[in-house]
């Protein structure tokens, strides 16, 4: 079982020799897909990367060029950290058997999973402001926010409460 993420151009750019071949049979995920994008702090590299199916949103903060073979465990790491904060639990196995291996692919164009990821970006200007130099950014509760807001696509939930849901069910 493999993790699609879709990357916006910008990021393809940045990651053009990671990317893999679109096959649509191969996601056969639990979670479904995701898609990410980048934005900076600092001047250092930070990927929001959400999933379609539960707007679930993950930053993965400073990440470089040489970290990208290893994002199958720094997204996995990560997203285990970010759940135990948002207060699911899961252990690190079961996560890794959900996650599989990442792949990287070219932008499906999700327009629903942008727009998501577009409204978040306002939230991140505002933290620039107040935050400042990246060592000041405590990403994990900012990530926390961010999974707390309700949208109308999820009946009003937010994503925390349906990744929740998910992943109870597998």
């Amino acid at each position: 079982m493999d993790t699609h993420i879709f990357l916006s151009r910008k990021l393809e750019k940045l990651v053009a020799n990671s990317l893999s071949q679109v096959t649509e049979s191969e996601n056969d995920n639990a979670l479904g897909s995701w898609n990410a994008n980048i934005f900076y702090v600092d001047r250092k590299k930070c990927w929001m990367i959400t999933n379609s199916t539960t707007f679930y949103t993950l930053i993965l903060e400073d990440i470089t060029n040489k970290e990208v073979k290893h994002l199958t465990e720094i997204f996995t790491h990560t997203l285990l950290v970010q759940l135990e904060v948002d207060g699911i639990k899961i252990s690190l196995p079961d996560l890794q058997r959900v996650i599989g291996e990442i792949k990287l692919f070219p932008t499906n164009n999700d327009k629903r999973t942008l727009g998501v990821q577009n409204s978040l970006k306002v939230n991140i200007a505002d933290w620039k402001y107040q935050y400042g130099a990246f060592i000041n950014w405590p990403f994990r509760d900012l990530n926390h926010i961010l999974n707390k807001v309700p949208y109308k696509q999820l009946g009003w939930k937010n994503p925390k409460e349906t990744m929740k849901e998910i992943l109870s069910e597998i």
